[in-house]
């Protein structure tokens, strides 16, 4: 009797497994040709982290496109060598730069060299993309000789949002870390801080399971969002109770100085920068957008400062809405003003980079003429 009860346990133990990885398999499938085919992933000893080159992924758990990585794990086409006569542009950022959102052809990169061609600057004007999903404006810094010489950019521009104080995450391959009045930057890739488990498991390719990555994709969805609404809250409740522009926080003035010693770092780092600044959505707020932060005025006064030019998206993107109402945050199959830019806004990058690039700057106008110069000597 009892022999036949422990059979029994047995059999139902082993019917319940057997269930289990049938369904884990099933959603697995399911996943990877409906909603996400993550790339695989591989460790560049220069650059990181960055899908294996020439890979493929699906994306479709927020807007949908099918990315294509180049040879050295950037989405974007091959890295070619600076021809004669031609403008470099490197675009960098973290996912909304990267943009797995949409199809290549509707990021701000990809559309702001087909604008730039069309205006005149030369058929081989090139605009790369180098985005790369989680980064932080620090990586930007600490990988600019690296940068430099595999893109050889004459100019290069960085999409930042409110993102500070991820600066101090030391979960990140580079990261600031309080050192006397200022601050120091520590680096230390993922693959060197890894145990041996972890080393397997990478190899064995479960970090690529899609079930795995949707699993985190909407968890860090769920805590990012909640940090944003949280921030917009206080920030509302801050202006309420005043109106003064000094920072009314121990918080604020560490902001401030962290917004400044990273400036000077990407000024140092790249000779011709732009950044552009756009802000988060908000779902429920009456334009959109989640409220100013004392963030925004911080970046403003330290790029002046550093004579960094910085575009801000927020009045731009405030006024295409105010015309269109159509909401430039968001996709079909998520929450308008929940998530990433779509190619609305990427549409308004580009034409912000593009009017940057051919009208604005005393600065870009003296490239371009250099440039021009050196070209008609090659003539």
């Amino acid at each position: 009797m009892k022999s036949r009860s422990i059979k029994k346990l047995f059999t139902m133990l082993f019917k319940g497994a057997v269930a289990l990885v049938i369904s884990v398999a099933l959603c697995e499938g399911l996943l990877r040709v409906f909603i996400a085919a993550p790339a695989p992933y591989e460790h560049n000893p220069r650059l990181g982290w960055l899908p294996k080159p020439n890979s493929y992924a699906l994306s479709a758990w927020e807007g949908r496109a099918v990315c294509r990585y180049n040879e050295l794990g950037f989405r974007d086409d091959t890295i070619e060598a600076p021809q004669a006569k031609q403008l470099r542009v490197l675009c960098l950022g973290d996912s909304y730069t990267e943009a797995t959102q949409m199809p290549v052809e509707q990021t701000y990169p990809r559309r702001l060299q087909d604008s730039l061609r069309q205006a005149g600057l030369g058929p081989s004007t090139r605009v790369f993309n180098g985005g790369r999903n989680g980064t932080s404006p620090l990586m930007a810094v600490g990988l600019a000789k690296e940068y430099q010489a595999v893109f050889q950019p004459d100019w290069v521009v960085l999409l930042v949002r409110d993102q500070w104080s991820e600066l101090l995450d030391s979960t990140h391959e580079f990261y600031a870390k309080p050192a006397g009045n200022g601050f120091e930057m520590k680096h230390r890739w993922h693959w060197d801080a890894m145990s041996p488990r972890m080393r397997q498991i990478h190899n064995l390719g479960l970090r690529n399971s899609a079930l795995l990555q949707y699993g985190k994709f909407r968890l860090d969805l769920m805590i990012h969002f909640a940090k944003v609404n949280a921030q917009a809250r206080q920030t509302e409740e801050a202006a309420g109770k005043s109106q003064e522009s000094k920072p009314t926080s121990t918080q604020q003035l560490f902001e401030r100085r962290i917004i400044d010693w990273t400036i000077q770092g990407l000024r140092r780092s790249y000779p011709r920068l732009v950044i552009v600044h756009i802000p988060y959505g908000s779902p429920g707020t009456r334009t959109g957008l989640a409220p100013p932060t004392p963030a925004e005025k911080f970046l403003r006064e330290s790029c002046l400062r550093a004579g960094v030019p910085c575009l801000f998206m927020r009045p731009v993107l405030n006024e295409d809405f105010a015309r269109s109402q159509q909401p430039s945050i968001g996709f079909d199959n998520t929450l308008p003003w929940h998530g990433h830019p779509n190619g609305r806004a990427h549409g308004l990058i580009a034409r912000t980079l593009h009017s940057f690039f051919t009208t604005r700057s005393p600065q870009t106008q003296d490239a371009l003429s250099a440039l021009a110069r050196v070209a008609s000597r090659e003539r």
